[in-house]
């Protein structure tokens, strides 16, 4: 948030993740696409989840297009089909995707509403900067994730959005 502080780190880059989803929710399907190549190349997605590009598709939008999210998925279902016939139930995969979004829910009151404001703003511009150190702590942790395909903007991990309260309403002070 600082001005100048990017010249402080010259030879540091910000790896962005790829954008499965559009600023406004949808699946962008270049970006689903991309995601889905990489699990291809790591092996035979579809003896574990089944034939159906879709099922993988659900894996690669909870991942938010955030690369080691994508690949704890699919190690979770490759834990979870250690015990079970091939391909995993519709079930199996829920409890996959239940088991990373748990660990991501541990979130104070005011980094949830931080979060709230991040999901309806995609940018992470605030009045006060009380809330820089939460913001900081969300980028840090990869619960704010950052697309840079084109124009740059930034939102919360989709796998906290049901969990998000509705942002507060913008005050503004009373001209009188």
């Amino acid at each position: 948030k600082a001005p100048g502080v990017k010249g402080l780190y010259s030879g540091a880059f910000q790896l962005p993740c790829v954008r499965v989803r559009n600023k406004d929710g949808t699946p962008n399907a270049e970006g689903v696409t991309s995601m889905r190549a990489v699990v291809k190349r790591r092996g035979d997605w579809e003896d574990l989840l089944g034939d159906d590009p879709a099922l993988l598709d659900t894996l690669v939008l909870a991942s938010g297009g955030y690369l080691r999210d994508l690949l704890r998925l699919v190690q979770g279902a490759l834990r979870a089909g250690r015990y079970t016939t091939l391909p995993l139930s519709d079930a199996q995969r829920h409890r996959v995707v239940v088991n990373l979004q748990n660990d991501m829910r541990k979130l104070s009151t005011r980094d949830q509403q931080v979060l709230a404001e991040v999901h309806a703003s995609k940018s992470a511009k605030f009045d006060d900067d009380q809330y820089v150190p939460s913001l900081s702590r969300l980028f840090d942790n990869h619960l704010v994730l950052n697309y840079r395909n084109g124009e740059e903007w930034i939102d919360a991990h989709p796998l906290l959005w049901e969990i998000l309260p509705a942002p507060k309403p913008k005050t503004t002070p009373d001209p009188t």
